[in-house]
């Protein structure tokens, strides 16, 4: 009885590696790109060089069925550090807080963002408006890093930003007859942003005051965006909403924010390594020394 079990739980072992190697051949194909960035955000209410992040992004995204990732780094930004026009304006430093690319080039700049997509084919205009296809989910971790400076202070300020977003594709088809891909995207989620580097020390607590009028270091909010894509260009637009009461000018209450950019990838294909597929060819090694065993025997009987 124990043999019995025995082999019916390597028969089961088997049938379960040969299900996982079917399985994984169909989606065991991912698509890595080396991809640049080139984007300009800018929030509404305040249009100065100082609050415009001009920046230039280099990193790397993969795409494996419905799942896909991107991780890139700042390589060049047009403002180095935030600096307050007179010693009366803080809104340069809220609005740094809203849109927290605007910072320094340093490699300690980066954005991670994970997400899943039920989109990930092609998806025609005929779906209905409710079809689970038409929705995704993706979330993102960025950290950015800079130097406040007002008056004689001046401070390096870190940014932790993270976002949950659920999408929904409105439009996807082709430009005109070209492969080109013209998307319509619409966001809404969870934002945060979280202040930190020498800003977030517990000697620095009253100086934060000169700076964005509170001494808080966590701030929660939501996002709703609009994202446009024609072939490598897109276009943005989201609007933020933390809390009114905290009264940071560029910041608080609904704020919208517009970015414009051009992305190119180099795309790669590859295949994920099996670790199935090592002891598959074994069993079937063994398999086959098997069978061979068998018709020698069948032969010298004969």
């Amino acid at each position: 009885m124990r043999r019995k079990l025995h082999l019916i739980f390597i028969l089961f072992i088997n049938c379960s590696l040969f299900y996982s190697q079917d399985v994984n051949s169909q989606i065991d194909s991912v698509k890595v790109s080396i991809a640049t960035n080139i984007n300009f955000s800018t929030p509404a209410s305040n249009s100065t060089k100082e609050a415009t992040a001009g920046i230039g992004t280099l990193g790397l995204k993969f795409e494996r069925s419905s799942f896909y990732g991107d991780v890139n780094f700042t390589v060049y930004s047009q403002n180095k550090e935030i600096v307050a026009i007179d010693s009366t304006n803080t809104k340069a430093f809220g609005s740094n807080l809203l849109v927290p690319e605007n910072s320094s080039n340093k490699i300690s700049n980066f954005y991670i963002k994970l997400g899943i997509k039920s989109f990930y084919k092609n998806v025609g205009d005929n779906l209905s408006p409710f079809n689970v296809k038409r929705f995704g989910l993706n979330s993102s971790f960025r950290v950015n890093n800079t130097t406040w400076i007002k008056d004689t202070l001046s401070v390096p300020t870190t940014i932790n930003s993270f976002e949950l977003n659920i999408d929904y594709l409105i439009l996807n088809t082709l430009l005109f007859n070209t492969n080109e891909k013209i998307k319509l995207i619409m966001s809404f989620g969870l934002a945060t942003r979280r202040l930190g580097g020498d800003y977030g020390l517990d000697s620095n607590t009253k100086i934060r005051n000169e700076f964005l009028g509170t001494e808080k270091l966590s701030f929660n909010g939501t996002n709703f965006g609009v994202r446009l894509e024609v072939s490598k260009f897109y276009g943005e637009m989201n609007i933020t909403s933390f809390k009114r009461s905290q009264n940071i000018a560029g910041f608080s209450g609904n704020q919208s924010i517009v970015s414009l950019g051009l992305r190119a990838d180099l795309t790669l294909t590859g295949k994920e390594v099996d670790p199935n597929r090592k002891r598959i060819k074994e069993l079937n090694d063994q398999i086959e020394i098997k069978r061979l065993e068998n018709e020698l025997k069948e032969n010298d009987i004969k």
